[in-house]
């Protein structure tokens, strides 16, 4: 029923550009669903950072976020926060978050995966970023990676390569998975 509630203030906020009644609706969501409800904290960031421009905001609600719900939502949330900071906000934060998660985290294959998607839509807009995207690749075809994990992260550079018609980069990727088949079969 507050999800649907708040949706109806959003609604309005979109015309009148006034947010503050779907704004007081989260702060009472959060006192209610705040200590079990990701969804929620998430929303409200969501309406800080897109709506409100208020990234100070949205990284108070971060931080709140971190103190009130279970550890082992913690990862969920930051993953959340940083895609969010990547589509609406500030890419930088995001990739902070990002580096920060790994950094506690590093065998998590899905990060990277996520990490790596959110550089890949930035690299389509702006194609100085396509080294940071490569950066990523090199960074996670390091990890322990089982051979079906390896092979979808050097498809999905290969294509991101492709994609990009950089024929040397191609090449550089095809021979770097070589590289690890080879590794994999010497073992």
């Amino acid at each position: 029923m507050h999800q649907r509630l708040v949706s109806i203030y959003l609604a309005k906020g979109e015309e009148s550009g006034d947010y503050e009644k779907a704004e007081e609706l989260y702060k009472v969501m959060l006192k209610k669903f705040g200590s079990s409800n990701v969804s929620v904290w998430i929303a409200y960031g969501a309406l800080l950072l897109e709506k409100k421009n208020d990234s100070e905001g949205a990284h108070e609600i971060l931080a709140k976020a971190l103190q009130v719900l279970p550890k082992r939502d913690n990862v969920e949330v930051v993953r959340k926060f940083a895609q969010l900071e990547f589509n609406k906000g500030d890419p930088e934060q995001g990739r902070s978050l990002f580096e920060g998660l790994l950094a506690d985290v590093p065998k998590r294959i899905d990060l990277w995966n996520v990490y790596i998607d959110q550089e890949m839509k930035i690299a389509r807009e702006n194609v100085e970023n396509k080294k940071k995207v490569e950066e990523l690749f090199e960074r996670v075809i390091t990890k322990k990676l089982t051979r079906k994990q390896a092979k979808y992260f050097f498809g999905k550079w290969l294509a991101f390569e492709e994609l990009n018609e950089d024929n040397k980069a191609v090449e550089y990727v095809k021979s770097k998975a070589a590289e690890f088949a080879q590794k994999l079969s010497d073992k």
